[in-house]
């Protein structure tokens, strides 16, 4: 019989590879519209965040490190950026068509064909999500 430490061991060893399979995952899809992990995980926020700040926050991005990710992001034709209508300091980042077809392609990849939906039927992957949600809220 395991000890509970080691329970709690294997089970914290077992997130980690999980984790680390999921970012495998996750970059090769990042890696189909030609972007890096970090500039796709800032892309897909763009449309429920808006303003610079905002996206910062939501993506755990220094602010001085997103504004070089953003340039990445309007260089590729996916995004653009302008001054806000209300505040004129304040930055608002939007999609363009590119960028709502590049969102929609990463998507795609990243749930066809992958652990979480080949090791997974439907109901491990809602339990998987309800454990998930309980260790990070």
């Amino acid at each position: 019989m395991r000890s509970r430490t080691g329970e709690l061991t294997g089970l914290a060893e077992a997130l980690f590879a999980a984790a680390a399979a999921l970012v495998g995952e996750f970059e090769r899809a990042a890696d189909t519209v030609g972007l890096t992990k970090q500039q796709a995980v800032v892309l897909r926020a763009v449309p429920t965040t808006g303003t610079m700040a905002g996206l910062a926050a939501a993506c755990r991005i220094d602010p001085s490190n997103l504004t070089s990710v953003i340039t990445r992001l309007e260089q590729h034709g996916y995004a653009q950026r302008q001054p806000s209508a209300a505040d004129r300091r304040t930055k608002v980042v939007t999609l363009t068509p590119s960028g709502r077809r590049a969102v929609g392609l990463f998507e795609r990849r990243l749930t066809t064909g992958t652990v979480l939906t080949t090791r997974l039927t439907d109901d491990d992957r809602d339990t998987l999500h309800a454990l998930l949600q309980r260790l990070t809220t």
